[in-house]
């Protein structure tokens, strides 16, 4: 089953409507391209209490 997120680029803040295959699973992590200004990201998928997905979106200066 498929659901899309939208949230904003980390680089230039555009919004970016995320394609989530929620057949893989929860928690899931992968690297997305901006359509915008082509930079990739790190898009972390978690559940929320109804099981939702919600996003988190961070660019390479935020990652550890």
């Amino acid at each position: 089953m498929l659901r899309y997120r939208t949230a904003p680029c980390p680089y230039c803040g555009e919004p970016q409507r995320i394609e989530i295959d929620l057949g893989e699973g929860l928690p899931q992590e992968f690297t997305w391209d901006c359509s915008v200004c082509c930079r990739p990201m790190e898009v972390s998928v978690a559940g929320d209490d109804r099981g939702e997905p919600s996003l988190r979106l961070r660019g390479e200066d935020e990652l550890g």
